[in-house]
């Protein structure tokens, strides 16, 4: 399995990892609802993610315009870093509603 990731382009790693690790902490914020530094290292993560997955996209679309033989390869990796910004902002969304309303959820 390990070897399998390791051949996925660096890309694709890096949105998955971003998506699992997201996933972990948006799971974390309800299984540990006492834990109020929970938000803290989730805003932390975020503007982490941003960070990297935006050096990510640009390396993409510059490969996008100046390697015509590999649009379709990285119009596909794009679409797949892309995807992690709907999840984060349902997420997001979740959890405000979540502190807003003190619900149980």
């Amino acid at each position: 399995m390990e070897k399998d990731f390791l051949k996925l382009p660096f890309s694709i790693q890096i949105a998955i990892i971003s998506f699992l690790i997201g996933t972990l902490l948006f799971a974390s914020y309800f299984i540990f609802p006492k834990w109020n530094n929970i938000i803290f290292v989730g805003i932390l993560y975020v503007l982490t993610a941003i960070f990297f997955n935006t050096i990510v996209l640009i390396n993409l679309l510059i490969n996008f315009f100046t390697a015509p033989f590999q649009r379709k390869n990285c119009a596909i990796e794009i679409v797949i870093v892309l995807a992690n910004i709907p999840i984060a902002f349902i997420y997001f969304s979740i959890i405000i509603y979540s502190i807003s309303s003190k619900s149980p959820f």
